[in-house]
C-alpha cells in the first residue's frame, strides 16, 4: 500500500476543492486531491449546474430560438433527438473534465480516486469501492470540500 506525505490534502474535487488544491499548489505546497466519485468537477459538473445549462443552450442553439425571436424565421428549426442532446451534454462534461485534469497536472496536484476517512488527526485512508484501503495520506492540513445537501425547511 502506498503512503503519501503532503502539506495539504483536499477531500472533494468539486469547485471549492479544486480551487483550494490549486491555490495550495501555487503557494508552493505539496497537494493531493481525493475524490470518491472518480471524476473531477463534483456534482456541479456531473449532475447539477453545468449539465442543466448545457442542455438549455443546446436546445436554444439547435432550434434557432434566438434568431427566430429577432427575425421571425423558422429556417433554423431542426428535429433534435434526445440522443443528440445527450451526446452534446456528454461532450461538454468530457471537455470540462479534461480541462480540470490538465489544471491539476499543470499545477502538480496529485489526484486520488476513492473514499477518504480519517484514521487520526493527520492520517487519511483512501478506500476503493469494496471498502479496502488502497492508499494512506499523511497531511499537515486537510481541506474538506465535500459539498452540501439541500435543506428542506
Amino acid at each position: 500500500m502506498e503512503m503519501l506525505e503532503v502539506d495539504l490534502a483536499v477531500i472533494g474535487a468539486g469547485p471549492a476543492g479544486q480551487k483550494g488544491a490549486i491555490q495550495g499548489a501555487k503557494a508552493g505546497k505539496k497537494v493531493v486531491l481525493i475524490d470518491r466519485m472518480g471524476m473531477l468537477g463534483g456534482a456541479c459538473l456531473h449532475q447539477g449546474t453545468i449539465p442543466s445549462k448545457a442542455l438549455r443552450l443546446a436546445i436554444l442553439d439547435t432550434t434557432g430560438f434566438h434568431l427566430r425571436a429577432y427575425f421571425g424565421d423558422d429556417k433554423h428549426h431542426e428535429k433534435i433527438s434526445m440522443k443528440d442532446l445527450q451526446d452534446r451534454l456528454n461532450r461538454v462534461i468530457s471537455d470540462q473534465n479534461q480541462e480540470l485534469q490538465q489544471q491539476c497536472k499543470g499545477n502538480d496536484v496529485g489526484v486520488i480516486y476513492g473514499s477518504a476517512r480519517f484514521a487520526d488527526e493527520h492520517l487519511i485512508e483512501v478506500l476503493d469501492t469494496n471498502g479496502e484501503v488502497i492508499k494512506q495520506v499523511v497531511s499537515n492540513y486537510t481541506l474538506i470540500a465535500t459539498g452540501s445537501s439541500p435543506r428542506h425547511p
